[in-house]
């Protein structure tokens, strides 16, 4: 007795009561009916080939078919968290499960993830949070693999983990698609529209994992200093963010977003949090990195590292966290974000219309007959949201925002891992100077860091110039050229940034109002200026409607409903075309 409520404690194991707790049962004719059903959503898996075992890992789960017959599942070993952090990296380059699940799967699968909420709850562990966030690739892809190859009761073993008996399932190079359009139409199926809407005439793809691509990411990952936080300690926030804080984060996320590590995609996401005791789990990981004190730190701050080939040849990183994590970020941003918090010309976090006061604000300028400035510098910075200095964001965020603090300390006071696989093990790239692409924290953890630097920027160019900074593009009108000014300003700053003076632009007014320039993806300047970039923009939009030939027509109709058509929207909001809209009737009439 005493060694089953020991097994109770340590994963949450609940005997079956009543029709709660009953397996999910069937006739054979009927699992085999599911099981084709739901065999396709797992992407990657070929029927026709087993996969092979991973490699073997301290912290594996051993499993016996005695086990697998006994009432409760055996307990959990005591487990090193460096050791579950090594096993969750082993598995980035399994299959996840990206189709939304059948409903005979869903109910086991929420089962499951209700059993291992408690777990968390009554003992926030890492190995409780490591079987919840390892679910998708260690329990749920591997018995639809089990269901796809014609084994039964595949459904009864994932009511069963983490003890199923069963491996990840390797990702197969038979995932690759043949073509855009194939792709995109995988996309679609997926429910990513976004995804397949980039596929379409993009010239860019996603390169291979070697290692001169590798060492490429490497040099864009420059090495931090150690503990950047310091001995600096935030105080606890009078208030918790509200219980259903994550929920509401989850409501307004992009349905096409794209899994991290662990392979929770937005529609498993959205199936467990029917799931009461999930939410319950959210609220209290959210709470428990408020405080600064969250287990799990390099699973949940780890990301997917995607290298992406640019035009020019160089790679270009995507990193995409853990759907988790962004989460409660999202969820601590706003209960604790304060608008004042930042300079008022510092836009691009909690300030409305984006851009759009930058480019309205040039466009005046250009419009006035007799304009304040005559000059306007755009600032660029090597690789800035890498490189730019932790220490700075510890101070800034202790002393302008000190309720995220220990939330802040949490995730960036130690380095975090990028993640790839080159086929055969993961690649792991440490993430220690700057903010982490693709965190929502970011572009806020940005702004403050180079808060201070702008400030005395402002102060010294006072009178002569305004300064207005949408993240990290930074745009002057002054009376003056300044540009040797503002570069001798950044060589003697500590923030980390350094300016590309080969991209920055210093341009006359009376430029400007002959020939336009390029602001913010829009165009500021004279009618024929905005008339040739409007006009190269809608040229890349047909190009695209024509790329829909060969794509079934309801994938084109979702397509053109939600992508395509919306564009060309940042052009209705920033580009003056009040005198020439005869030009959107092209696109209209397409």
């Amino acid at each position: 007795m005493v060694a089953h409520q020991s097994r109770v404690k340590c994963i949450g194991w609940r005997p079956s009561t009543g029709s709660r707790g009953a397996s999910v049962t069937r006739t054979r004719s009927k699992q085999l009916e599911v099981d084709s059903v739901i065999g396709d959503a797992v992407t990657g898996i070929t029927s026709h080939q087993p996969p092979p075992p991973p490699r073997q890992s301290q912290c594996t789960l051993p499993v016996s078919p005695t086990r697998l017959n006994d009432k409760g599942p055996p307990p959990t070993p005591q487990t090193a968290p460096g050791d579950l952090t090594q096993e969750f990296f082993n598995i980035c380059g399994a299959c996840t499960v990206i189709k939304p699940l059948h409903p005979a799967w869903g109910a086991v699968f929420r089962k499951v993830v209700d059993r291992l909420s408690v777990a968390f709850v009554n003992d926030p562990s890492d190995v409780n949070l490591f079987h919840i966030m390892c679910l998708p690739k260690k329990g749920l892809a591997p018995c639809l693999h089990q269901a796809r190859t014609g084994r039964d009761k595949a459904s009864n073993i994932l009511d069963r983990y983490p003890y199923t008996g069963l491996n990840a399932v390797p990702t197969s190079k038979s995932t690759n698609f043949k073509s855009s359009l194939h792709a995109a139409e995988g996309y679609v199926e997926q429910g990513r529209l976004g995804a397949a809407s980039n596929v379409l005439g993009s010239k860019a793809g996603v390169l291979d994992v070697t290692k001169d691509v590798v060492d490429t990411l490497r040099t864009k990952h420059p090495d931090g200093e150690p503990q950047p936080f310091g001995n600096l300690s935030g105080y606890l926030p009078g208030t918790m963010p509200p219980e259903d804080a994550c929920l509401e984060a989850m409501k307004k996320m992009n349905a096409g977003t794209a899994p991290g590590p662990s392979g929770w995609t937005y529609s498993l996401t959205k199936e467990a949090f029917k799931v009461e005791s999930f939410r319950h789990f959210m609220n209290l990981l959210t709470r428990l990195v408020v405080q600064g004190v969250a287990p799990g730190r390099q699973m949940l701050c780890a990301s997917r590292l995607i290298p992406l080939g640019k035009p020019d040849g160089g790679v270009r990183p995507i990193a995409v966290g853990e759907i988790f994590y962004r989460l409660l970020m999202k969820a601590i941003m706003r209960t604790y974000f304060k608008p004042s918090c930042l300079l008022p010309f510092q836009l691009g976090v909690g300030s409305s219309g984006g851009v759009e006061p930058v480019i309205l604000a040039a466009q005046r300028q250009v419009d006035q007959p007799n304009p304040k400035f005559n000059f306007v510098t755009s600032l660029d910075f090597s690789n800035a949201f890498n490189t730019v200095n932790r220490p700075s964001i510890a101070r800034a965020t202790h002393k302008h925002l000190n309720p995220i603090f220990k939330a802040v300390k949490w995730a960036y006071n130690q380095p975090s891992s990028l993640l790839m696989h080159d086929g055969q093990s993961p690649v792991c790239i440490p993430s220690s100077q700057g903010v982490r692409q693709g965190d929502p924290m970011g572009p806020l953890l940005f702004s403050l860091s180079i808060r201070y630097t702008l400030q005395l920027l402002q102060k010294q160019l006072a009178g002569r110039a305004t300064l207005l900074a949408y993240l990290d593009d930074i745009v002057i009108f002054s009376a003056v050229d300044v540009m040797d000014e503002v570069d001798d300003f950044f060589r003697g700053t500590k923030c980390g940034l350094v300016l590309n003076r080969n991209k920055c632009e210093v341009k006359k007014w009376e430029d400007v109002r002959s020939h336009g320039t390029m602001m913010l993806g829009s165009m500021v300047g004279p009618r024929s200026a905005r008339i040739d970039f409007l006009r190269a923009k809608t040229h890349q939009t047909l190009e695209k409607l024509d790329s829909l030939e060969g794509i079934r027509s309801q994938y084109q109709l979702l397509l053109l409903h939600r992508c395509i058509q919306t564009e060309l929207r940042h052009l209705q909001r920033t580009l003056r075309t009040d005198d020439m809209m005869e030009e959107w009737e092209t696109i209209d009439q397409a």
